[in-house]
């Protein structure tokens, strides 16, 4: 999943939030779950951060 897939995920979580699909609980839920995911992406995968995608060198 490259930096618009990760862009994408959460915009259709907001986007079902917005539209009332999705209750805020579940919502946030799904967010706390893929930024989960994403870091444990980042720690397992060598790269330039590409997950994290803040775009600050540490």
């Amino acid at each position: 999943m490259g930096f618009a897939g990760i862009i994408g995920v959460i915009l259709l979580i907001l986007g079902f939030t917005s539209l009332s699909v999705l209750p805020f609980n579940t919502a946030g839920l799904l967010l706390l779950l893929l930024a989960a995911a994403l870091f444990v992406g980042e720690v397992l995968t060598p790269g330039i951060g590409l997950f994290a995608a803040d775009g600050r060198r540490h």
